[in-house]
């Protein structure tokens, strides 16, 4: 039987909903809680879905063919939303908190003063921006799902497409439950492990533009959102609660920060590590 050292964490998209879909999906749950120490009231093993989503959100998506797993269907897990919102309000949460610091270098304060000023909005006015909340957010749902591994119970994170909220989601608990990811190569691997290679949409969210392109600068581009920069500020928040766990700063992560917008590097390029090949990405640039 299973023991704590083979329970499986799994992330995808959300289910489809139609029978063809769901019939191997529910067979691949089956399978996940046979790894599982988890039991239900009846004593049957099962695993644990983490839906990233508020739930309202996960019901608005059958309309598109997707939505969440239906436990009369799905018997041998438990479904937790984790209430993390879209893309579309951390854009918002971010285009507000910039607005603070313009508003500041518009009077010409100076870093300490502009520092104060700022954090003095966040904590006293609950209008001025969510996105410390939105973080909040994510290292809860980061610490559930790795004390839910710890616990013995295997798990799937997903969100809608599976590349945003289930990145930072995933990368997160990894880094709070495996200290070789804290160190300064592991980082770097779940980096290229958790957003490059499962296919995190770097271009959409940054606003790229590269030479095959003939798209114009568009500020209000819906696809754009900070999500690996909100995720950054999480492993931020971590990194200043235990330094001792890490083996880098906060130096590396302000390094990241500032190159996924510079496009000086190969590695964020592109929406994914199909069109990252099919441009040469490995042969022509350098990682950062």
């Amino acid at each position: 039987g299973p023991d704590v050292g083979d329970v499986c964490m799994m992330r995808s998209a959300q289910p489809r909903i139609n029978s063809h879909h769901t019939n191997l999906d529910v067979k691949m749950i089956s399978l996940l809680a046979q790894t599982s120490l988890e039991r239900d009231e009846e004593g049957k093993q099962i695993c644990i879905i983490f839906d990233a989503r508020p739930f309202l959100s996960s019901v608005g998506n059958f309309v598109r063919g997707g939505g969440f797993e239906n436990s009369l269907i799905y018997r041998e897990m438990r479904l937790v939303n984790l209430d993390i919102q879209n893309i579309h309000c951390v854009r918002e949460a971010w285009v507000q908190i910039n607005g603070l610091f313009s508003l500041c270098q518009s009077k010409n304060m100076d870093y300490a003063l502009t520092q104060s000023t700022v954090e003095s909005q966040i904590r006293n006015n609950t209008n001025s921006t969510s996105w410390l909340s939105y973080v909040s957010q994510i290292l809860c749902g980061a610490k559930s799902i790795a004390s839910t591994i710890l616990n013995g119970c295997s798990l799937l994170i997903h969100c809608s497409d599976g590349w945003d909220r289930t990145a930072q989601l995933s990368a997160l608990a990894q880094l709070l439950l495996d200290p070789y990811f804290r160190t300064f190569n592991g980082f770097q691997i779940l980096i290229e492990k958790e957003w490059c290679s499962f296919g995190h949409q770097f271009a959409a969210r940054t606003g790229q533009i590269h030479a095959s392109n003939t798209t114009t600068e568009n500020y209000l581009d819906k696809d754009r959102s900070p999500v690996f920069v909100q995720w950054l500020d999480a492993v931020w928040q971590c990194v200043h609660q235990m330094p001792h766990a890490f083996e880098f700063n906060e130096k590396m992560l302000e390094v990241l920060y500032f190159h996924v917008y510079s496009c000086k590097y190969g590695t964020f390029l592109f929406n994914s590590e199909k069109e990252r090949f099919d441009n040469d990405v490995f042969t022509k640039t350098r990682s950062i």
